[in-house]
């Protein structure tokens, strides 16, 4: 008799060592590993799309790229459920995972207004003087999105954004420069109201990706 209940003593330590030491762990990093997915994933979608917006072509691999992340986003909400019935049962110290499940969803959704404005190419009289900036800021934005990717994997702070900020300002100013030329005027009301929910929409991802940012940092510093 002693000797079973030394026999269930143990397995009740290994148990609740295994909890403290091992699950924890587990759950922030699978929660790391997927937001980085997602993060590399977005980047992709986000160079298709302005591909189309730049050539007016279609782009058959955006079908793939959102099917696989919205099976990232899941695998996000299952990593959350998981981290939080931990630190309810305090068997774990990591941080609130919701906030950066809210952050990627927000990310989701500013590319999803984007990708409405990126059926159809530029308008020609636009084109020209939007194709440059818009190149600079797909580079700028895929290359901030994969550094966050690789801060989320290896669990370093969160990348610098300033070359995003740099793309989107010299964005505004060609778009300004077209509107004080009065090229917006001559074009139709539906292909002005494209440009300026582009400008919205990539004005909206550089908040939502500082926010990012944010809590990649959060992650790195648990």
């Amino acid at each position: 008799a002693l000797e079973r209940v030394a026999e269930i003593a143990l397995g009740i330590l290994v148990g609740v060592g295994v909890a403290l030491f091992v699950l924890p762990a587990r759950a922030q990093g699978a929660l790391a590993a997927a937001a980085a997915r997602i993060a590399d994933l977005n980047a992709e979608l986000l160079i298709a799309l302005t591909g189309s917006l730049i050539d007016g072509k279609g782009r058959p691999e955006l079908a793939v790229i959102n099917k696989r992340i919205r099976a990232g986003l899941r695998q996000i909400e299952t990593a959350v459920e998981e981290t939080v019935r931990e630190r309810r049962a305090h068997l774990s110290a990591a941080i609130d995972p919701e906030p950066i499940a809210r952050t990627l969803y927000r990310v989701r959704h500013d590319l999803v207004i984007i990708a409405r404005v990126c059926v159809r190419a530029l308008p020609e009289r636009a084109a020209p003087a939007l194709i440059e900036p818009l190149q600079a800021m797909r580079d700028a934005t895929a290359s901030l999105l994969r550094a966050i990717a690789e801060a989320l994997r290896r669990g370093y702070l969160g990348p610098d954004a300033s070359a995003f900020d740099d793309a989107l300002a010299a964005y505004v100013a060609a778009m300004d420069r077209l509107r004080a030329a009065g090229v917006l005027r001559e074009l139709q009301s539906e292909e002005v109201g494209r440009l300026y929910a582009l400008r919205f929409g990539f004005e909206q991802l550089g908040l939502d990706l500082k926010d990012l940012v944010e809590r990649s940092s959060d992650l790195a510093r648990e």
